[in-house]
């Protein structure tokens, strides 16, 4: 079969790889459907995130079992840690996840825990099911940060988890900004039903959501958070916390990180999930992956916010 496999740091090809072998408590998923994620473009540049190569890529995919249309939930847990008992799964101790410690779902076939399986409504495509975990990233964070109870939210970033959380948002909370450098991207915030839209963020709110996760946006994120709010990082690119500490101190604001996503939030992403996302989607075969990764690595590449895949 084939499979987008990371050779090695900066080296990324279409492989012929063995068929994968199921323990018991597994199953083999027919892939239809696979998208790329931002930590998958870095760590194919840069390394790290978890990755050690050669690895099959992909944590975001769809397919089939027996007559399942399934989205897969690539993160795998014991069940039996502290923090499992206390449902904190995104938190498990023992956790291992598809597509970063073992073979991913850019490949033909890929073998995953029969309990990673969640069912696709019948109205949602498949490539649609290949959004059900970035999706599922987001309404962890939106959870967190308990926007039913606030009147302004910032978002720093319009990429695919900062567009997913404004989708949340939307109903949920008078004023929504967001903020990107793209004119593409930010058109699509204002598809959503965003409030307002612009390369930087102004003034103060209630919650800001860092989707984008550099030390400068970590500095913003609380720069521009109101006396008392709560900032969730959700953005995973550069370690450097870059802001003033003694801002947290003074006027009490919150950091929050936001890791993931439970057992529960996946399944409820899979309800939530529509057609409608794959608007700020491309589709390719799969083997055109390499080419499309290489592009994605250079600085200020631009085009569609996601790239799924079909093997």
């Amino acid at each position: 079969m084939r499979g987008v496999l990371l050779r090695e740091i900066g080296l990324v090809e279409i492989a012929e790889l063995d068929d994968p072998t199921p323990s018991k408590s597994e199953v083999v998923v027919e892939v239809q459907a696979a998208g790329i994620c931002g930590s998958d473009v870095h760590s194919a540049r840069d390394g790290g995130l978890l990755r050690t190569p050669p690895l099959v890529m992909g944590h975001e995919f769809s397919g089939t079992y027996e007559n399942r249309r399934v989205a897969v939930n690539p993160m795998i847990v014991c069940y039996e840690c502290p923090r499992c008992v206390a449902g904190e799964t995104n938190l498990c101790e023992n956790r291992r996840i598809i597509g970063i410690q073992r073979a991913g779902g850019l490949a033909s076939r890929v073998a995953v825990p029969q309990s990673c399986l969640v069912d696709l409504p019948d109205d949602v495509s498949i490539e649609a099911g290949a959004m059900v975990e970035p999706l599922a990233v987001a309404l962890h964070a939106v959870k967190l940060s308990r926007v039913e109870r606030v009147d302004t939210v910032g978002i720093l970033g319009a990429g695919t988890i900062g567009l997913m959380i404004a989708y949340l948002c939307s109903g949920q909370v008078d004023q929504i900004s967001v903020a990107d450098p793209s004119r593409r991207r930010r058109d699509i915030a204002e598809s959503i039903g965003v409030t307002s839209t612009s390369e930087e963020l102004s003034g103060v709110f209630d919650v800001v959501f860092d989707a984008v996760g550099s030390s400068t946006t970590h500095r913003l994120a609380l720069e521009h958070l109101k006396p008392g709010g709560t900032t969730i990082w959700v953005g995973n690119e550069d370690p450097d916390p870059g802001f003033d500490a003694q801002m947290l101190v003074r006027i009490e604001q919150r950091i929050l990180g936001s890791a993931a996503y439970t057992v529960e939030d996946f399944a409820e992403a899979a309800t939530k999930v529509s057609d409608g996302l794959l608007e700020w989607a491309e589709v390719r075969p799969i083997e055109e992956a390499p080419e499309i990764i290489y592009s994605l690595m250079q600085p200020g590449s631009e085009g569609p916010v996601k790239f799924i895949f079909r093997p």
